[in-house]
C-alpha cells in the first residue's frame, strides 16, 4: 500500500512537472510568435525606409538637373550681356568726323 502511494504521489508530481513544462512551452512559443512579427515588421520597415531613399534620391537628381539647366540659361544670358556691354555705345567717327557704318553682329 505504501508503494502504491508513493507510485501515486511521484505521478501527481509528475503530472505538476508535465502541466508546468507544457505552460513553460505556450510561454516560448508566444514569445518567438512575437519575435517574428518583431523580424517581419523591421524587414518591411527597412524595404520601406529603401524605397523612401530610392524616391528621395531620385527627386534630388531630378531638381539637381532642372537647377542645372536653368544655370545654363542664366549663364548663357550672362555671357550675352557681356558681349553687348563691350559693344561700344558711340558709332566710331572718321578722321574726317563723319560717323563710319558697321555692320551689326
Amino acid at each position: 500500500l505504501t508503494s502504491l502511494s508513493k507510485n501515486f504521489q511521484q505521478m501527481a508530481t509528475l503530472s505538476t512537472n508535465v502541466d508546468q513544462a507544457l505552460k513553460d512551452l505556450t510561454q516560448v512559443r508566444s514569445e518567438v510568435a512575437t519575435l517574428s512579427e518583431r523580424k517581419l515588421d523591421r524587414d518591411d520597415l527597412e524595404l520601406e525606409l529603401l524605397k523612401a531613399r530610392k524616391s528621395y534620391q531620385r527627386d534630388l537628381d531630378i531638381t539637381k538637373a532642372a537647377l542645372d539647366k536653368r544655370l545654363d540659361s542664366l549663364l548663357e544670358k550672362i555671357k550675352s550681356l557681356e558681349k553687348v556691354a563691350e559693344a561700344p555705345l558711340a558709332a566710331p567717327k572718321s578722321a574726317d568726323g563723319r560717323i563710319v557704318e558697321q555692320e551689326i553682329k
